[in-house]
């Protein structure tokens, strides 16, 4: 179950403030290739949180795009967060 390469986005903030708000769901962080950190929970809040710095392992590591599925539950989001985190060994 890999991330849709078709909704890729840039790692900016107009691109974060453009989302909806409160899609629930999964994302992922990405500097090219390379999957720095896979979440869950309000899609465009955590994504806003984390272009604020609040994680510096991110930070770090200068994503440039980011993609995100939308889920209804929680159960749903738990078990694709596991499975994407697992596929992709975020850094």
């Amino acid at each position: 179950m890999p991330f849709s390469a078709t909704w890729k986005r840039l790692w900016t903030r107009e691109a974060i403030l453009a989302l909806a708000e409160c899609p629930r769901g999964v994302y992922g962080i990405f500097r090219g290739g390379v999957c720095i950190y896979v979440g869950k929970g309000d899609i465009r809040d955590r994504l806003l949180d984390h272009w604020n710095n609040d994680n510096e392992c991110i930070t770090r590591q200068r994503p440039d795009w980011f993609t995100a599925y939308s889920y209804k539950t929680q159960e749903e989001m738990d078990k694709a967060e596991v499975k994407l985190t697992l596929e992709y060994k975020p850094v």
